[in-house]
C-alpha cells in the first residue's frame, strides 16, 4: 500500500526520519536545517542558504523517493562544505555550477556504490561532467575552468540543479534578519558522552 501525503511538507519530514535511520551523517546534519517548500524560488528546483533548504513544490511532486533522497543529501553537502562562505566574490551561478559538479560527482560514485541498498536515485538533468571527476578537482578548480569554457546552458538552467543564484553578498545578512528565511527550529546537538566503561 502506497503512502498517500496530504502536504508536500509530509515527505520532507519522511525523507528526514529516512536519514537519521539510515544514513545518520547525514541526518545529523539535516538536523541543523529547516526544511520547507516555497514558491518564489527563481529556479523551480532546490535551494540553500547554509541554514534553510527549500524545494519547489512542483518539483517535490515530480520526484520519486529515491531522487528526493539524492536530492537532500546534495543540498546538505552544499552546507557541509561552506559553499556558501567559500564562493567570496566569485559570481554566484558559475559558482554554484561549479559546486553541483563536484556534488554531483560524488554522489553518483555514491550511488553506484550502496545506492540501491539505501534507495539513492540519481534525478534527471542533474549538472556533472565526467572531465572533473577526480580528486585533483577541487570547487575553485572547476569554477576556474568553467570561466573559461561557460556551459552551454548558462543561458537556460531551468530543470538543472540550481541553488538560488539569485542570492548575492548582501542575501545572507536579509536571511539573517528574518525576510527570506523561517527561523531554525533544530534543537542543538547535545554534548559528547564519555566513553562507556564495561
Amino acid at each position: 500500500m502506497a503512502v498517500i501525503f496530504k502536504k508536500p511538507e509530509d515527505r520532507l519530514d519522511m525523507i528526514m526520519g529516512f536519514l537519521l535511520r539510515y544514513l545518520p551523517f547525514y541526518g545529523r546534519a539535516a538536523m541543523y536545517l529547516k526544511w520547507g517548500v516555497r514558491e518564489d524560488l527563481p529556479f523551480p528546483t532546490a535551494a540553500t542558504d547554509g541554514k534553510n533548504v527549500w524545494f519547489h513544490p512542483e518539483f517535490l511532486a515530480k520526484m520519486n523517493d529515491g531522487q528526493l533522497l539524492y536530492t537532500a543529501i546534495h543540498e546538505i553537502h552544499h552546507v557541509i562544505k561552506k559553499h556558501i562562505l567559500l564562493k567570496g566574490d566569485r559570481d554566484h551561478m558559475l559558482w554554484n555550477i561549479a559546486c553541483d559538479h563536484k556534488i554531483n560527482l560524488e554522489l553518483n560514485k555514491y550511488v553506484k556504490e550502496i545506492g540501491k541498498t539505501n534507495y539513492l536515485e540519481q534525478p534527471p538533468s542533474i549538472v556533472f561532467d565526467e572531465k572533473y571527476n577526480n580528486n585533483k578537482w577541487l570547487e575553485e578548480d572547476i569554477y576556474n575552468d568553467l570561466l573559461k569554457n561557460p556551459p552551454k546552458f548558462m543561458q537556460s538552467v531551468t530543470g538543472v540543479f540550481m541553488d538560488d543564484p539569485s542570492m548575492g553578498p548582501g542575501e545572507a545578512a536579509k536571511a539573517e534578519e528574518g525576510i527570506m528565511a523561517r527561523p531554525r527550529t533544530a534543537a542543538p546537538l547535545p554534548p559528547p558522552q564519555p566513553p562507556r566503561r564495561r
